[in-house]
């Protein structure tokens, strides 16, 4: 029996540059950090030459070929696997569409599963062409990066590599961090796919969504400078990244007009209204979480006033790992 863990992620500006669709023709860039919010894969080896996958269904099935769940069917393909397998997923942030890069996880940590020794960058690129060429979902690379490497890091995406590049940070400016950010759940659910899908197309020859892209992958290098400029110790003051977040989170929606809704907005708005000083909706757009930088104190008001649940995190410094095997 074997497990991995595997973190999920909050990018903090350049989500949609990650897309081949942009990063084909020019650079691409995210900067983004792993939490301590994960996802469980367990895999382990059945007596009868079956496979059971269990994850929000069951399936018992005689062959990986009928396997419905399409990120694990293809996993088993590409890995040409010959026998039974019961695989196990459990996830800290249930449901899809959260918007915190919990499919990319998922394949990244069965990956992880069944390889061993990976290099995080390899192990990102095997699970990205299962979950984009095998499994033709219109997603980016930064999901996982992210979860191979875990960290704070800057990604700088082009048609020939992935650059990682690992933020150096102090304690003292993760702790605040820490305590400066509020992940409220919408509770609205929404297929990314179908956001992706139509982003890929205006990134490809829509020209306010182009340079919408080309301004997002310009901020995450910005971003990226000024936190290697900031001193080490005190870092980049919290209100200046929610500057970068509240400006990014603009931006984003000239990609997509899905990205946005009215009943975003306006939970946004309540947000910045009762102190938040700047955040963004994670992943896709169009419902899943919404991420502020916002003085603690004011926190519990910002919940109250939006009316949604707030998720509690850390920190998160490394990618998938195995963290048990017999």
């Amino acid at each position: 029996m074997l497990i991995t863990r595997t973190p999920l992620r909050i990018s903090f500006v350049g989500g949609g540059t990650d897309m081949p669709a942009f990063y084909n023709h020019q650079k691409g860039a995210v900067v983004s950090f792993a939490i301590n919010k994960y996802i469980y894969v367990l895999v382990n080896k059945k007596f009868d030459g079956k496979f059971r996958v269990s994850y929000s269904q069951t399936e018992n099935v005689d062959t990986i070929e009928e396997i419905k769940h399409d990120l694990i069917r293809e996993s088993l393909l590409t890995h040409n696997i010959k026998k039974g397998l019961e695989i196990v997923t459990v996830s800290d942030i249930p449901g899809n569409g959260t918007g915190l890069g919990s499919s990319s996880a998922t394949t990244v940590g069965l990956v992880n599963a069944l390889e061993s020794n990976t290099p995080p960058s390899t192990l990102a690129e095997r699970a990205w062409m299962i979950e984009a060429e095998k499994c033709f979902h219109p997603v980016g690379k930064q999901d996982h990066y992210a979860a191979a490497h875990g960290g704070l890091n800057y990604f700088e995406f082009s048609k020939r590599c992935v650059t990682v590049s690992p933020i150096p940070f102090s304690d003292h400016w993760i702790n605040e961090l820490e305590n400066h950010s509020l992940l409220l759940w919408t509770g609205i659910s929404r297929n990314a796919n179908d956001i992706l899908k139509h982003q890929c197309k205006n990134l490809e020859r829509d020209e306010v969504a182009i340079e919408c892209g080309q301004r997002l992958s310009s901020l995450a290098t910005d971003l990226y400078n000024k936190m290697l400029d900031a001193e080490f110790i005190r870092g980049i003051p919290m209100e200046t990244l929610a500057e970068f977040l509240d400006y990014g989170w603009g931006l984003k929606q000239g990609l997509e007009k899905g990205i946005g809704t009215d009943e975003i907005t306006t939970l946004y708005d309540t947000a910045i209204d009762n102190g938040a000083w700047g955040g963004k909706m994670l992943g896709a757009g169009g419902g899943g979480f919404l991420y502020f930088i916002a003085p603690p104190f004011a926190h519990e008001g910002i919940a109250a006033a939006t009316g949604l649940c707030r998720v509690s995190f850390k920190f998160e410094p490394k990618g998938s790992e195995v963290v048990y095997e017999t």
